[in-house]
């Protein structure tokens, strides 16, 4: 190489040029070969003679930090000021360079004005280069951590969409339905879902949509909002899905298409229809039995080919048998083996499970056994699950999830299921009651209740104290809807196994509601002191009567006229009939007045 042709020796005489040559040495590298290695020390100016260079920042090659042309110096910078290199140098195909020892060099160049010159305008590139990288470096930071933000509020989002309460069908004591999605990255294109068609139908779907990402996200959002708005025209038939599909179709410019299984379950019945587009079909255990591949309809992918035709399959379910829907998520993980994990794992990971098991734990053990088997490989795709669980229709109401009330009773959110005050919080009800009728303290003042349920099938017995705060003399209304069931309000919980049904009615005077004897329950005849059949309200001053024995503990009762008559600081949410008297109807605004 024409040494003239090198920046460092511009304005240079060839004699000192080439007694810096003669000192240094040559050194040929082959393609992928190291030159220089990052955070050593460095004694040597390196000059490109052929070839072409790279450097990298330490432990990242998937990004070409700087290129090295020939003529160009390489470590210059420890030169200058004795430290330690800051990248790895690498040969980008064969080279040559030629290596001068730094005593040779402040030798032999050392006060020539050209060579500092050409050196500090060297240095000065490399610095602006590196400043240029750092920028667009910072730049592609922020705009990487604002898209996370952005995935992780589209995440939000498309989760959001899908139902999330448990259990799936709180008021259809009928099934048990439990399903989990577990995302490849941040957005997917898996979904499920689940929603009642009408009083006596359930709806559940799993589908997958092609493509991962931000893509398959959209795609998956849009079909599910049209499944729903297709359910709304009534129970689904035949027609059902080939009308999704055409709808698919209208404006798919990017070819998405997605697979999706959707079931309609009777739940009177047991019978269930099964439609398929494209995906792998279900597994069906029979009454605790193990899990085999249910044999039900077929169908082409939906979002491809607007006049196909689906078929849609009958089966029948029996109480205690459970389905299980899944997405290829689950029998296309991947070991670090590239193994797949298959069906055959599948049904035996769901058959190791207790026969009783839960939908929830079949959930959670098929998760775990596809985590299991992964390892340390990154997950390829979506994970979807689903089980569904048929009780029958006469099936009990099934216990849910109970809550610490605000006076330290347990109510369930879905069915008003009380515990024992006092007890463990996450612990199951030990049966289901009445809906709770609720009324607040007044404020300032210092009550004790206890809660005392008699007559058959008592479970509810114990007693907290209450203090009010604030001067609001009485409750605002209660908002509640007819149709969302009891929840826990603030206040007082009446609850009962065999007292009267609530029924909630608007009136002038706000929300009320309206106590009925359920059939059978015993309306005459009750003896002094048992109360009411249902539930008994009892102040504190009258359990401390009823001990001493010197007061009749239900003298305030018999002398109570009106629903809501103040006993000294206390309230009778409702004067029960005496002896021989029937129980009638009656109503009482939820908001006591003074």
């Amino acid at each position: 190489m024409d040494c003239h042709r090198i920046p460092l020796f511009q304005g240079v005489s060839e004699r000192r040029v080439e007694r810096v040559l003669a000192a240094g040495r040559h050194i040929r590298l082959a393609d992928g070969e190291r030159l220089i290695e990052a955070g050593r020390a460095n004694h040597y100016l390196y000059i490109l003679l052929s070839g072409r260079m790279a450097a990298f920042l330490p432990g990242d090659r998937s990004r070409q930090g700087m290129a090295i042309e020939p003529g160009e110096a390489i470590g210059e910078m420890s030169i200058l000021d004795g430290h330690e290199t800051s990248a790895h140098v690498y040969s980008i195909g064969p080279s040559e360079v030629l290596a001068v020892h730094e005593d040779d060099f402040w030798r032999h160049l050392a006060g020539l004005p050209a060579v500092m010159r050409n050196l500090t305008r060297l240095v000065a590139q490399r610095l602006r280069a590196n400043s240029e990288r750092m920028v667009r470096a910072i730049e592609e930071h922020l705009t990487y951590e604002n898209l996370k933000k952005e995935l992780a509020a589209a995440h939000d989002i498309q989760m959001g969409l899908l139902p999330h309460h448990r259990p799936l069908f709180p008021r259809h004591p009928q099934v048990d339905v439990h399903a989990h999605l577990v995302p490849a990255k941040e957005v997917g294109g898996d979904l499920y879902d689940a929603f009642p068609v009408d009083d006596d139908h359930l709806l559940i779907a799993v589908g997958d949509v092609s493509g991962k990402g931000m893509p398959a996200a959209l795609f998956m959002m849009r079909t599910v909002t049209l499944l729903r708005a297709q359910s709304g025209r009534g129970v689904p038939d035949a027609g059902f899905l080939a009308a999704l599909n055409r709808q698919l179709c209208e404006g798919n410019e990017a070819d998405m298409f997605v697979t999706l299984y959707v079931g309609i379950l009777a739940t009177r019945t047991g019978r269930l229809q099964l439609f398929n587009g494209g995906h792998p079909p279900p597994l069906l255990s029979r009454a605790g039995g193990p899990f085999e591949a249910a044999a039900g309809a077929k169908g082409a992918l939906l979002g491809m080919l607007p006049e196909v035709r689906y078929q849609g399959a009958e089966l029948q379910l029996q109480p205690g048998d459970r389905l299980v829907l899944y997405s290829d998520g689950v029998t296309e993980a991947e070991n670090p083996d590239h193994e797949l994990f298959g069906q055959a794992r599948m049904q035996a990971a769901l058959d190791a499970c207790p026969a009783g098991a839960a939908p929830a734990d079949l959930v959670a053990a098929l998760t775990a056994a596809v985590t299991d088997f992964a390892g340390a490989a990154d997950q390829s795709d979506d994970i979807t699950v689903m089980v569904l669980h048929y009780l029958g229709a006469d099936a009990p109401p099934e216990r849910g999830d109970c809550r610490r009330g605000k006076y330290g009773i347990f109510t369930d959110t879905h069915n008003s299921r009380p515990t024992v005050p006092g007890g463990n919080p996450d612990a199951p009800c030990p049966r289901p009651c009445r809906p709770a009728v609720v009324l607040r303290p007044r404020p300032g003042r210092r009550c004790r209740r206890r809660l005392r349920q008699n007559g058959q099938g008592g479970c509810l017995r114990g007693h907290r104290r209450q203090t009010g705060q604030g001067r609001r003399r009485h409750a605002g209304p209660v908002r509640q809807r007819p149709e969302d069931g009891f929840r826990r309000l603030p206040g007082r919980h009446l609850q009962g196994q065999h007292g009267d049904v609530v029924r909630p009615r608007h009136g002038a005077d706000g929300r009320r509601l309206r106590l009925r004897p359920q059939p059978g329950q015993p309306e005459a005849g009750r003896q002094p002191g048992q109360g009411h059949p249902g539930l008994s309200v009892r102040s504190h001053r009258q359990d401390q009567a009823g001990r001493r024995g010197g007061e009749d503990p239900d003298r305030h009762h018999r002398r109570a006229r009106h629903p809501l008559r103040r006993q000294g600081r206390d309230r009778l949410i409702q004067a029960p009939a005496g002896p021989g008297r029937s129980t009638p109807a009656r109503s009482f605004p939820l908001t006591p007045g003074r």
